[in-house]
């Protein structure tokens, strides 16, 4: 599984390096080197913050001080392998490389814990050919987060809560999302509590019987429960308490750098336009401005490409609700609700690559040799078009 993992990530960034050089080379016209022409169409949008704060840390005064909207597991990694790879951008490149691997093996781990090795491998290349998956080899947060997050969700699902605990608190220090496991780990935990089952067995459907059998049984099923709740039990829920804690330490920076534990927040809403709206008017907008203006790349990838995002994203998991395990798809909605909050939520296409869920409901549904290669190429061929965009230094989510 890791040798799938690291070649298919591999021949991923070849493509991508032989569309950088073109977009260098043939719409740029640059005259730089070709290794330069590459690091600087990677080196773009929010890529640059973080190499940054790799290489000066969290600094409280002028444009450094909204770079604490930037969570600190990616640029620390990348500080750290810096003390082997000399330039910032390649060590980006290479801890990228690194976590996109790792969360790639996961993935297929953990689909193998319930369906077959051709099952994990067609999630695999659906994750890796995703039409925004090209972040996974940018130097940016994608990879590392999801590397911890599904790696997380492995690991409870195995019973070892320690493990995921530890991936837990690691991937609330990538990114915001990473409180999306919370919900899933505990209700994860839950369910293996309760043999499997998410509702208690006195509530599951039975056949008829009477009043008094069925008041019997509910009182000899409440007093096996409360035996069971001892505390080895209970350990799963404390070493999940860690995913809030990995939150907690990123809110203990903002304290630090800028005297308030919610300065992200703040930052967010006045420099980039992020606010907390509880309501759809974003999406109500994005509606109003693709059926009613001209086609254009800037409603294409601004409005459209949300819209169709949470589209595609609400249909997979409600067509996949019936089957999928209960905590893959609590973790999918807590990953997307909060994009419905949001009064600029442009990245979602974007977001949407850590929601693993998906990957496995689109290997579930193309068995089909035809469906297969149908839905990876056109994929692929989107994910090609964009990155081409963003290797132009075109908003590309």
């Amino acid at each position: 599984m890791f040798g799938s993992a690291l070649a298919l990530a591999s021949g991923v960034r070849l493509a991508l390096i032989a569309v950088a050089l073109i977009a260098g080379f043939a719409v740029l016209d640059s005259s730089a080197p070709a290794w330069k022409v590459v690091s600087d169409s990677v080196n773009r949008w929010d890529a640059p913050h973080f190499i940054s704060i790799a290489q000066n840390g969290y600094l409280p005064s002028d444009e450094a001080r909204l770079f604490i909207v930037f969570f600190p597991l990616f640029p620390l990694a990348v500080s750290l392998v810096h003390y082997f790879v000399p330039d910032y951008v390649a060590a980006g490149l290479f801890v990228s490389l690194a976590a996109s691997v790792a969360a790639g093996f996961f993935l297929q781990a953990l689909v193998r814990i319930d369906y077959d090795f051709p099952t994990a491998k067609r999630a695999l290349w659906a994750f890796f050919l995703f039409p925004t998956a090209y972040f996974l080899a940018l130097p940016y947060t994608e990879a590392i987060f999801l590397a911890c997050a599904i790696a997380s969700v492995y690991f409870a699902r195995k019973g070892n809560w320690m493990h995921a605990g530890i991936a837990g608190f690691l991937a609330s220090l990538a990114r915001i999302h990473g409180l999306a496991l919370f919900p899933a780990l505990a209700l994860e935990a839950w369910m293996q509590l309760n043999g499997g089952k998410l509702l208690p067995s006195f509530l599951q459907k039975r056949t008829k019987a009477n009043s008094r059998q069925r008041l019997s049984l509910q009182t000899s099923t409440l007093s096996k429960s409360s035996s069971h709740l001892t505390l080895s039990s209970l350990a799963p829920f404390a070493w999940i308490l860690l995913v809030p804690i990995g939150f907690a330490a990123y809110l203990a920076l903002n304290a630090s750098v800028l005297g308030s534990p919610l300065a992200f927040m703040e930052i967010q809403r006045n420099h980039w336009h992020h606010a907390i709206t509880f309501s759809l008017g974003f999406f109500a907008e994005a509606a109003r401005t693709v059926s009613s203006q001209p086609p254009s790349y800037f409603n294409a990838l601004v409005f459209l490409a949300p819209l169709a995002a949470l589209a595609f994203a609400v249909l997979v998991l409600l067509a996949s609700a019936k089957w999928m395990r209960p905590s893959y798809q609590v973790f999918a909605w807590a990953l997307l609700l909060p994009s419905l909050a949001d009064s600029w939520p442009i990245s979602l296409p974007r977001y949407l690559l850590a929601a693993f869920p998906l990957f496995i409901a689109i290997a579930v549904w193309t068995k089909d040799s035809r469906a297969r290669t149908l839905v990876l190429t056109a994929s692929a061929v989107l994910m090609a078009a964009l990155f081409f965009l963003f290797a132009l230094g075109r908003w590309a989510f």
